[in-house]
């Protein structure tokens, strides 16, 4: 078995962290996978999240898996049952548009 095929028998991953599937998970990604997004996002006042995007390639094939990782806010939440979670995504490619302001006719740079 590839190991896209073995990550993918874990199915989605929704559990504590620390848990037996997270160390397997996180082992496997380390192993053959290549990390190549990283994000941060704030969850409110007693806990945020990092998310990590890894692309595995196996045999020709290539999938793309996300670990969420709970985390603290502050160091007095430090031991708080926080939440792991993993499942594969598919990269999309999102245009969006924005506004920038003209610059007015005389005005400096």
């Amino acid at each position: 078995m590839n190991t896209i095929e073995e990550l993918r028998k874990f199915g989605m991953v929704d559990d504590y962290r620390f848990s037996a599937k997270q160390h397997q998970i996180e082992d496997m990604l380390e192993k053959y996978g290549k990390l190549v997004d990283q994000d941060f996002e704030e969850g409110g006042r007693w806990s945020n999240f990092e998310i990590y995007t890894y692309e595995v390639k196996t045999d020709g094939e290539t999938a793309y898996f996300q670990v969420v990782e709970e985390v603290p806010a502050t160091e007095l939440q430090d031991g708080m049952d926080l939440i792991f979670q993993f499942y594969e995504v598919n990269p999309v490619v999102v245009s969006k548009t924005v506004y920038e302001r003209k610059v007015a006719i005389g005005e400096d740079d």
